[in-house]
């Protein structure tokens, strides 16, 4: 009986030393699928795989993702193969596909703009003398104008009872429209609150540079794509409803120069500021339409035209900017920028 239980000890040692070593030789041995010969040496291995799956359509551009795109089993594209347009002159990066009205709707609305103005200022502001001096209107438009002479004008006709009325349409259009204008970085800016802050943190230079009107139009279209609620379908941002910070901010920044020349009873003070709201609120529908455009729209204050004898002793002041076109609705910057609307001005 011992001796069978040595022989089966002696027979358990030798098959657990046989199998230790086929399980080293297998560890020494080169795996088929690491890539390695047996000198080292690297080579290609076909494994066994699934056919390969056709990558995902991103949804908003109906081409592969760029996740997809990255995959090694994808030939690689050009960044301006992947975006539509993007190898002609004005169509680089262009990501989204902005709608917005035509140009005769666009010069209507403009020109209801000016209505606007006008009549808000016919209505609560009147024509007599005040007991307030020079400087005081001047510097009440600080927050509005950092221009000295600029304000230096708008009080000095302010001032006079049969210039007044042109001198606040001015005063109004100038501050309200400058403030919707991407080309212009203003203080108190009223596009939405993420543009504005980009804007003021470029150099002047830059921004009214006619080179940079590509850079500029890409990134604006950017920012409409992203900001829009619906990036499939780009429609014209809307402005917000209700209260309106930014609104109510820019407004009282005007009303301390308008203050001076409404009417004192509390009723029609209240109706002025009311009114003067909704003016504003409406520029700023108009504005935000304008800087949602499938085009790059430039708001104008200079009239171009030739002046006569009698001109030359007249001083005009405009009381509607313009407005002119950089880029088609492509993104194609113009060679030329093309007038829609001249600036409406008055002569005092």
């Amino acid at each position: 009986i011992s001796g069978i239980a040595i022989g089966a000890l002696v027979l358990g040692i030798l098959l657990g030393l046989v199998a230790a070593g086929c399980w080293f030789c297998s560890r020494r041995r080169p795996s088929r699928h690491n890539g390695m010969t047996p000198n080292g040496e690297e080579r290609s291995v076909m494994l066994p795989s699934a056919p390969p799956v056709p990558p995902p359509k991103d949804p908003m551009t109906n081409s592969p993702s760029s996740q997809a795109q990255s995959s090694p089993r994808i030939t690689p594209i050009t960044a301006a193969a992947a975006i539509p347009h993007a190898s002609s002159v004005g169509h680089a990066n262009i990501l989204y596909s902005l709608q917005g009205a035509n140009d005769d709707q666009i010069a209507k609305e403009l020109e209801f703009m000016g209505d606007l103005i006008e009549e808000h200022v016919k209505n609560n502001y009147h024509l007599k003398r005040i007991n307030v001096d020079h400087i005081t209107l001047r510097e009440s438009m600080d927050r509005i104008y950092p221009d000295e002479a600029m304000r230096d004008q708008i009080a000095a006709f302010a001032m006079e009872p049969h210039t007044r009325h042109v001198a606040i349409r001015h005063f109004l259009a100038l501050s309200i429209f400058s403030a919707l204008d991407v080309h212009h970085a203003h203080s108190m800016s009223l596009l939405p609150p993420g543009v504005s802050a980009f804007t003021r943190s470029l150099p002047s230079t830059n921004i009214l540079h006619l080179s940079a009107t590509t850079v500029l139009d890409t990134w604006r279209r950017a920012s409409v794509g992203l900001l829009s609620s619906n990036t499939s379908k780009t429609t014209p941002l809307t402005a917000p409803e209700g209260h309106n910070s930014q609104v109510e901010a820019f407004r009282a920044a005007v009303n301390s120069f308008l203050s001076h020349f409404a009417h004192e009873d509390s009723r029609a003070v209240f109706d002025q500021t009311k009114n003067l709201e909704g003016v504003i609120y409406e520029c700023v529908v108009f504005g935000y339409s304008v800087f949602s455009h499938p085009c790059l729209w430039r708001y104008t204050y200079i009239q171009h035209h030739q002046s006569t004898s009698s001109d030359l002793e007249k001083t005009s002041l405009v009381v509607l900017p313009g407005l002119e076109k950089l880029t088609g609705r492509g993104g194609e910057v113009l060679a030329h920028p093309e007038v829609l609307v001249y600036p409406t001005s008055v002569s005092v």
